[in-house]
């Protein structure tokens, strides 16, 4: 991605002004270099000295001031727990500029694509398993320390699907729905939210996809971790399993669940039975995937970015299988598919 020449020289100031107070930084700079961005409006680049590389972060100071301030506090909260997240150099609020650790370019999700079999697929993501347990398991000090009091609770699950509902469905299919499909929509789906809102929630990190896992020499490093809430476990667990850019063979995502549901969510008693666990994973699967239909549309109908509507077709027939499920889903699932398939 090109770099103007405006980028080029504010990222060479600020670093610059980093090496000033940070002596342990290379000031040998060689290259800047803009990376392709995430999602979000964040842009990325990367520094490169004679001996060393870095990475700067650009976000906007005032419209993304609340969220920049999260991402400092999460990052310095899961780092003192000794979760691998990658190190800060330097911050500067005010400018909206963070200067981190540079992880390189393989995310797990290149790193799965190389895979060769079910057996190495099934190490790669327990491996990030592990990590999620971790932040999950952090103590309610830590966790208020890191999510500042934000939940997943009704309000925020239910911001969400409206979201998707004008940004997807409306938005990106061109739907124009009456009141009594608007109003079965928002029912079905406050039915899902109160039961995921209603249950003992851990630290969650939001966006625990395959995207957002780095591999620097052999070991996994969390990415884009600002949005850190507290939630119902399985939220972070269907980020990944659910993912909706990769899909893992049935055996591993089943063996991953009797993982997580032995190892973490019965020996916390954060559940009471397997069934309960099961339900409640394929509630926050339909709210998680259909929150990012609305990211993916929301995208393209807001910012005319065509990046991410190659995922949307994967994502809504993993989302009508779920709804399948459950028959007293069948409206919701019926207006929904009547739509998408009407395109």
């Amino acid at each position: 991605m090109s770099i103007t020449s405006t980028e080029k020289i504010l990222v060479t100031e600020l670093f610059n002004n980093s090496c000033k107070k940070n002596i342990t930084l290379e000031k040998e700079l060689v290259d800047v270099v803009k990376l392709v961005g995430d999602a979000s409006t964040r842009r990325y680049f990367r520094i490169i000295t004679r001996n060393n590389k870095y990475i700067v972060c650009l976000s906007n100071p005032v419209a993304n001031r609340e969220q920049n301030e999260n991402f400092l506090r999460v990052q310095n909260s899961l780092h003192k727990q000794n979760i691998a997240v990658p190190m800060l150099y330097d911050v500067v609020l005010d400018k909206g500029y963070f200067l981190q650790e540079d992880l390189g370019d393989l995310t797990l999700l290149k790193r799965l694509g190389d895979t060769d079999s079910a057996e190495e697929e099934f190490k790669l993501l327990e491996i990030a398993i592990d990590e999620m347990i971790k932040i999950h398991s952090t103590n309610e000090s830590q966790a208020n320390s890191a999510s500042a009091g934000l939940l997943f609770d009704l309000k925020k699950l239910m911001y969400e699907v409206n979201l998707t509902t004008d940004n997807f469905v409306n938005g990106y299919l061109k739907a124009k729905l009456t009141d009594i499909e608007q109003a079965a929509i928002e029912s079905s789906f406050i039915k899902i939210c109160t039961k995921l809102s209603s249950e003992l929630m851990v630290l969650t990190h939001r966006d625990f996809h395959c995207r957002n896992i780095m591999i620097k020499d052999g070991s996994q490093y969390l990415i884009d971790f600002q949005d850190a809430r507290m939630g119902i476990p399985q939220y972070d667990l269907v980020s990944i399993l659910e993912d909706n850019y990769y899909s893992f063979s049935v055996v591993n995502k089943e063996s991953i669940k009797d993982k997580y549901w032995n190892e973490f969510v019965k020996k916390s008693s954060l559940q009471e039975s397997r069934e309960k666990f099961n339900e409640l994973y394929d509630f926050m699967a339909i709210q998680r995937i259909y929150k990012a239909l609305g990211t993916f549309g929301g995208i393209y109908s807001l910012r005319n970015d065509d990046r991410y509507l190659k995922y949307i077709g994967f994502s809504f027939e993993r989302l009508r299988k779920k709804l399948r499920k459950y028959e007293e889903f069948k409206e919701l699932r019926s207006i929904i598919t009547g739509y998408y398939y009407d395109q």
